[in-house]
């Protein structure tokens, strides 16, 4: 991963999935996706456990501590390293807040 263009990798990823998913190959939209390490406006990252981790903090990143909430993908146990994983982080420290502050969050689907 992480080598060769995103053009390349996609291609290969369409070969491999084709071994396990005849025709999936038919169904591309034609353009590779971001690797965002290695673009050059972002040197982004993507989050994952090292050897070790998962059974000694996981889980942990996003307890809060007094009044210091954790937000952000990283924190989430089900959709670490996705937005939505940003998003629900965010809308748990908010309800967190709401909480401590005595109010009611919103109903679900109320914005």
């Amino acid at each position: 991963m992480g080598q060769g263009t995103p053009a390349a990798q996609s291609e290969q990823f369409a070969r491999e999935l084709e071994r396990v998913f005849p025709g999936a190959a038919g169904h591309r939209i034609g353009e590779a996706r971001f690797h965002w390490p290695s673009f050059e406006f972002t040197k982004g990252s993507y989050s994952s456990y090292g050897v070790g981790q998962w059974t000694t903090i996981g889980g942990a990143e996003g307890e809060r501590v007094g009044r210091l909430h954790f937000a952000g993908e990283h924190t989430s146990s089900d959709f670490q390293g996705f937005m939505e994983g940003g998003c629900e982080s965010g809308e748990r420290v908010a309800g967190e807040i709401l909480a401590d502050l005595g109010i009611a969050p919103p109903a679900a689907g109320s914005a």
